[in-house]
């Protein structure tokens, strides 16, 4: 008998995400290698459907120093 483990609440809600490809035919976005200083611009000047990226890239930011503090903590009980 097959029985389902899997979480019968989402782990995420409200949330969008943004798959890419680096298929310049199928991804017209998508604008090829660039230097740090030519993506810092882009990510400044560009505002997409979910806002400014320049906001979009801080929320990151944010987001995963608070995942990596949380994994530091996980770390230092695990290894206590």
């Amino acid at each position: 008998m097959f029985q389902d483990s899997s979480p019968k609440t989402p782990a995420f809600q409200n949330m969008m995400v943004y798959l890419a490809t680096t298929n310049k035919e199928a991804n017209v976005n998508y604008l090829g290698p660039a230097s740090l200083e030519e993506m810092a611009k882009q990510i400044y000047l560009v505002v997409g459907a979910a806002g400014p990226n320049k906001e979009c890239l801080f929320k990151l930011e944010y987001a995963s120093q608070d995942l990596s503090n949380a994994v530091r903590e996980y770390s230092s009980t695990m290894l206590s």
